[in-house]
């Protein structure tokens, strides 16, 4: 086994979120393996873990870095959240989750960058990507891919990435058990699931936002039909950024919009 199997199914059991998991050696994704999985009848709270991703899905088809025995590659399926039409409140809940999961791990705080990104030290550790789905039996599923970087030394990364990404390895020093880290981001997803779900949308919202660093710096916002610069005044519960640009315009942007986005300090 790759992975200590029987550690995480105990730690999870009983639980709403890991009560079916699928472990896998090797995968081309876990979003895509687990949208299979909807289609055979898996639903809400089940957690497919590879160990190696041969095509991980990052935006805009662009793949995740997902070396073998170092790394969380990991898809969760959640219901949608009240009458939610999109995945942006699960978005928040899974991003939230991890980050309050790094927190309890390191010393060094890490930030969220607008709209899935985890950073420590300005450094990309972790994406998240939730995309919506559905099924015969369920209209509202929304699969939730994370990637996070663990044990991964510097030299594990393609030279194009090392001076963007990180891992908990390179900042700390040290190596992690990765199912000790698996189990306390999905017992923190649990907590802030139910919380959306007892709270409101908009509570998990107001949680994200404060871990949110982009608001209040200037940016440079990328399209495929454009680019700007302008400075990020805040982000609207449905996912959109909203800009000041040099003209003192406001724009709006969504998450689907963006191709890249690039952070100056203000």
């Amino acid at each position: 086994m790759v992975f200590n199997e029987e550690m995480i199914r105990d730690s999870l059991r009983e639980r709403l979120i890991g009560g079916d998991i699928f472990f896998l050696e090797t995968v081309d994704s876990t979003n895509t393996y687990t949208q299979e999985l909807i289609r055979k009848g898996a639903g809400g709270g089940s957690v497919i873990i590879a160990d190696h991703q041969s095509k991980g899905k990052g935006r805009f088809g662009r793949s995740w870095f997902s070396p073998a025995g170092t790394g969380l590659w990991m898809s969760v399926i959640l219901k949608g959240i009240g009458n939610e039409t999109s995945a942006n409140t699960v978005n928040y809940v899974c991003i939230l989750s991890v980050v309050e999961a790094i927190n309890d791990l390191i010393s060094i705080k890490s930030e969220i960058k607008w709209p899935n990104d985890i950073l420590l030290n300005k450094k990309k550790i972790c994406g998240v990507l939730s995309e919506m789905v559905s099924s015969e039996n369920e209209k509202n599923l929304v699969i939730a891919g994370i990637g996070l970087n663990i044990n991964q030394t510097l030299d594990d990364f393609p030279a194009e990435l090392r001076e963007i990404a990180t891992s908990l390895r390179i900042i700390s020093g040290s190596e992690y058990v990765r199912e000790e880290v698996i189990i306390k981001i999905l017992k923190s997803l649990e907590k802030n699931y139910r919380l959306a779900i007892d709270e409101g949308t908009d509570f998990i919202f107001k949680k994200w936002l404060k871990q949110c660093t982009t608001v209040g710096k200037k940016v440079r916002v990328v399209t495929s039909e454009r680019h700007f610069d302008g400075i990020a005044e805040a982000v609207k519960p449905d996912g959109r950024l909203v800009l000041r640009d040099e003209k003192n315009e406001i724009k709006e942007v969504t998450p689907i919009d963006i191709i890249q986005i690039i952070e100056y300090i203000s």
